[in-house]
């Protein structure tokens, strides 16, 4: 598979996780945004931030094998502070994960259950 092929299908895949996130959590426009270095831009950040909250990182490849760790560590590289770094990776004909630190998950918990969500 050639570079162009490659590039498209990580930004096919960006594009799905920004549209599923405004979907499921009904955040509205400007509150999702893919940044600049995933449009080809020389930026650096997450490849999109969700109100601020959160910085991901979307790897779309053949096979994940170590993927989510490396994936991980850039989207920990590109977060703003106060955003918590995430990382969706989707291998060829399988199911998307996600990853972040076993800390930050369980304050998002306790977020979600402060708010009674």
């Amino acid at each position: 598979m050639g570079g162009r092929h490659s590039r498209n299908k990580g930004h096919a895949f960006e594009r799905e996780v920004a549209k599923e996130a405004g979907r499921r959590l009904g955040f509205k426009d400007g509150e999702i945004r893919r940044t600049l270095q995933s449009r080809g831009g020389s930026s650096e950040g997450s490849d999109i931030s969700i109100a601020g909250h959160f910085a991901i990182e979307c790897k779309r490849y053949k096979e994940v094998r170590g993927l989510p760790v490396r994936a991980l560590r850039q989207a920990e590289r590109d977060a703003k502070p106060g955003q918590i770094p995430i990382a969706i990776c989707k291998g060829d004909r399988e199911d998307a994960i996600v990853v972040m630190r076993y800390d930050d998950f369980w304050d998002m918990v306790q977020e979600n259950r402060e708010r009674g969500e």
